[in-house]
């Protein structure tokens, strides 16, 4: 029986970890707002909607135009816009920075809750063992293009601890409200959940536990009917809605661009960049095979679907599963640990045996997602902040964050300001004050905008690595001046 201050001790270390990864990937997104410049699509513009969901459609940002939901449901924005609404006023990118902060945190709190007691008995072990877990390298390619779709995994993980450990109706209440909240994330979370929730159904089920394999099959159906009902509302009652699928996947004409050399590069490089990806499910696959555990490969059969569609996806960044693009599969990469806390499934010392592959699997994530960073840093090509988070974790700066947005209001409210034009950086700064014109996707002004610009804002880049559209711009804006204090720019003719 442990003292009381010990459990203080215990709690007290644990509040630091959390408070640790929080602060840590806050730095890192302030990083993303303030010294790289975010691109408008999705960083400033999910930036924005985090501070500002309103309407029952959710209006965009006013530099957009339209409404979000015919987009997605991204119903967890009302959630967001609540809570700032009621704390301190800050910059929308700051806010945003601090919630997309919360999803790795409550990642660990997912993972750390979900490790067996019995099995690992320090509560310090299973802590450190958690943050191990929580830093693989599919954690850590979410981080180049932060999305609120990576609150999927963890709100499910913290949702099926509360209910597996559950001790009290307390415990029940945190799981239906995290499973709630995660459906709220997307349209299509409800499918994900559901399909994880009928594998460890299936698993409990063998493990003739079948008052559990009903409860967990009730939260799948009900995932599945929420996700079908809201894909249906998107698809026949939203103006303009439910149109993702087709323009992200399936394309227009239905598979026409899918042929045998865009599956063979998308193989390849699945088995190159991705490997942090693939090479754990392989010893996930390959564990299942030599144990015969039908159980164990179950964690495989999962992300069969969301691997197949990624695999003929019309657009590249999803078929090449970049950042957010890889979250169904978390439910197959943390597979080993969820058969380990499922009651009945893992007893005695096969239940060391799925920590240690789940182990495994993550300690062989990181190291690949390392590898791999370090060898696109060094050859110069790619990059570097989608692939080296790890140069990213010094804190910024607050003065820089005041003098940014000092330096943009100033410039909002100038004569000039609405005949400039800017950067997908700057931009995502100024959501709510630009007009249409003022920027476009990939710098593509025409000409009639360029004449008539006066100044361009930017952050300031290195011109070697420039597009056409930028080395065009430029060359009309060749004059610049480096605003002191920000990473911005300011060029004039």
């Amino acid at each position: 029986m442990k003292s009381i201050s010990q459990n203080v001790v215990i709690f007290l270390i644990n509040l630091a970890i959390f408070l640790s990864i929080l602060l840590l990937f806050f730095s890192y997104n302030l990083h993303y707002f303030y010294l790289h410049g975010a691109p408008v699509y999705d960083g400033g513009f999910c930036a924005w909607l985090s501070r500002f969901a309103a309407g029952w459609l959710m209006r965009n940002p006013p530099l957009i135009g339209g409404f979000a939901l015919p987009i997605h449901f991204w119903l967890i924005y009302f959630l967001s816009h609540g809570v700032a609404a009621i704390l301190p006023d800050m910059p929308y990118a700051v806010w945003n920075s601090l919630f997309m902060a919360l999803w790795p945190a409550l990642l660990w709190l997912g993972l750390f809750l979900l490790l067996p007691e019995e099995a690992v008995r320090s509560p310090v072990r299973r802590a450190a063992f958690a943050v191990l877990l929580t830093l693989n390298g599919l954690t850590l390619s979410m981080l180049g293009f932060p999305h609120v779709e990576s609150f999927i995994p963890a709100l499910f993980l913290v949702g099926i601890a509360c209910w597996l450990g559950r001790r009290s109706h307390a415990d029940q209440a945190l799981a239906i409200v995290a499973f709630a909240v995660m459906l709220s994330v997307r349209e299509d979370a409800g499918l994900h959940a559901c399909l994880a929730l009928a594998a460890l159904a299936a698993a409990a089920f063998w493990a003739k536990n079948e008052m559990l394999a009903r409860r967990l099959m009730v939260f799948a159906a009900v995932g599945f009917c929420y996700s079908a009902s809201v894909l249906a509302l998107q698809k026949f009652a939203v103006p303009e809605g439910g149109q993702a699928m087709g323009r992200v996947y399936l394309g227009h004409p239905f598979l026409a661009h899918v042929d045998g050399q865009m599956l063979a590069h998308r193989l390849i490089y699945w088995a190159g960049p991705r490997c942090y990806i693939f090479v754990p499910l392989a010893i996930l696959a390959a564990a299942a095979c030599y144990w015969r555990d039908r159980s164990l490969a179950l964690g495989v059969a999962i992300c069969l679907p969301w691997l197949g569609l990624s695999l003929v996806a019309f657009s590249p960044i999803a078929g090449g599963l970049f950042g957010y693009y890889s979250v169904p599969l978390m439910f197959g990469f943390f597979w080993p640990l969820l058969l380990a806390r499922l009651p009945g499934a893992a007893p005695g010392k096969r239940r060391i045996s799925l920590l240690r592959l789940q182990g495994v699997m993550a300690a062989v994530s990181t190291f690949l997602f390392v590898l791999i960073g370090t060898a696109v840093l060094i050859g110069g090509k790619g990059s570097v902040h989608q692939w080296a988070p790890w140069l990213q974790v010094m804190p910024t700066s607050p003065d820089r964050i005041a003098t940014t947005e000092r330096f943009l209001s100033s410039l909002s409210a100038s004569a000039q300001f609405d005949r400039l034009i800017f950067d997908d950086g700057a931009a995502s700064l100024l959501m709510g004050r630009l007009r249409e014109g003022q920027y476009r996707f990939r710098l593509a002004y025409s000409d009639a905008e360029i004449s008539q610009a006066v100044g361009f804002v930017r952050f300031i880049d290195d011109d070697e690595d420039a597009d056409a559209n930028e080395i065009r711009v430029m060359a009309h804006f060749p004059i610049c001046q480096p605003v002191d204090g920000t990473a911005l720019e300011q060029c004039g003719r």
